[in-house]
């Protein structure tokens, strides 16, 4: 595939009172999950973090990379994952998303032509995070960030395909707290 696989691993945690990324999942951590799940059907996998954070890395498919700047921003890791990507497309998912994965990658790959993101809707909500974008967005992207917008408006102002998808599913279920992540061990179960 066209695309290499990118987990946004560089966030505070501040409502989870701990750094969510290590936080234990199956047989390892949240990231080390994401990166499992994105390399079912990705030849690459880049783990976007913040200088000086600890990620494991594992296996010649998976490298890290810092953010760009000093800012408190999901898209601050889609910036740096998409100057790093070597593929025309990046699949950007947050490590705090365990039940998105290969069946959401494959399903919205499908809808690229023509624009430059996919992203699903669900709930009524346009997700922002378990989507793919074209690299060629950098630029209208690091304009965005130096304009601290949301990225659901960054996701508004390019040319983006949303797909529905059911609200039966936990693809976009994120771990924000502790009792989130309670929530989805049990469900894990």
């Amino acid at each position: 595939m066209d695309a290499t696989g990118l987990v946004l691993a560089g966030g505070a945690s501040s409502r989870f009172g701990a750094d969510k990324a290590l936080a234990a999942w199956g047989e390892g951590t949240l990231v080390s999950a994401a990166c499992a799940a994105l390399l079912e059907v990705l030849p690459r996998v880049l783990i976007a973090a913040k200088p000086g954070q600890v990620r494991p890395v594992q296996g010649s498919r998976v490298s890290l990379v810092w953010d760009l700047r000093e800012l408190r921003h999901p898209l601050s890791g889609l910036e740096a994952g998409l100057a790093a990507c070597p593929t025309p497309w990046a699949f950007a998912l947050a490590c705090d998303m365990p039940f998105a994965g290969a069946g959401l990658v494959r399903r919205l790959a499908a809808e690229r032509g023509g624009v430059q993101a996919v992203a699903a809707r669900c709930g009524g909500r346009n997700q922002p995070l378990g989507a793919f974008y074209s690299r060629e967005i950098l630029p209208e992207l690091s304009e965005h960030l130096e304009a601290r917008g949301s990225a659901t408006a960054f996701l508004a102002g390019i040319r983006t395909r949303t797909i529905e998808v059911s609200t039966a599913g936990r693809e976009f279920f994120d771990l924000d707290d502790r009792a989130a992540y309670r929530e989805a061990l049990a469900w894990k179960r």
